[in-house]
């Protein structure tokens, strides 16, 4: 997901060209790679083995909130993006439920909040 992340503004242009179709493609892996983060998560949540206090429960469901919220606000027109909301609106949850037990989740999830409140969408940007 990780590796992945920087091809996600590759979203909002057409895969026309050769070039572009592979970071198209790279985009689209990373967007596969945050939504089924998310939803391992939610099945450890679910048995109650998602900790607040390990880095590796919080680091990636942050990249991954992350992700689907760059794909949610800049490509609103990708086939993924209803799958995105969906796991955007779960890691949200998560990230809610770990916030109260640790800061750095706490810390990710304000950030996100503040990026969604006060996103201006391509077609109104000052160019």
């Amino acid at each position: 997901m990780v590796l992945f992340s920087p091809f996600i503004h590759t979203l909002t242009n057409p895969p026309y060209q050769a070039q572009r179709a592979n970071a198209h493609s790279n985009a689209s892996k990373c967007v596969d790679a945050a939504i089924q983060a998310v939803r391992i998560a939610q099945v450890l949540d679910a048995q109650g083995m998602l900790s607040e206090g390990h880095a590796l429960s919080v680091d990636p469901l942050a990249i991954a909130a992350t992700t689907l919220l760059a794909v949610e606000l800049r490509a609103p027109e990708a086939i993924a993006v209803t799958a995105a909301k969906k796991a955007s609106r779960g890691a949200k949850t998560l990230l809610e439920g770990l916030a109260r037990y640790n800061n750095a989740a706490a810390g990710c999830l304000e950030s996100l909040l503040v990026r969604a409140t006060f996103y201006v969408p391509i077609e109104h940007e000052q160019r």
